[in-house]
């Protein structure tokens, strides 16, 4: 990987995730460089009042979330 002095460091929201898709997704990092894997922030969606009633509208519901 060239070096080019941009830092980059990659983020998967959880809470849409199986845990099949972020070991797929581990794997791609580290064929990229190995130390995105260690730069990884993982993210849960925040159930927030108008975040449930979003979700409802769009019909889609998380593995995981934060609850208030």
């Amino acid at each position: 990987m060239q070096n080019t002095g941009v830092s980059c460091h990659p983020a998967v929201m959880l809470s849409f995730s199986s845990k099949e898709s972020i070991l797929k997704l581990v794997d791609k990092l580290k064929e990229i460089d190995n130390k995105l894997t260690s730069r990884l922030e993982e993210e849960y969606v925040i159930l927030y009042p108008h975040v449930v009633k979003l979700l409802k509208k769009n019909r889609i519901w998380p593995l995981g979330a934060i609850t208030l």
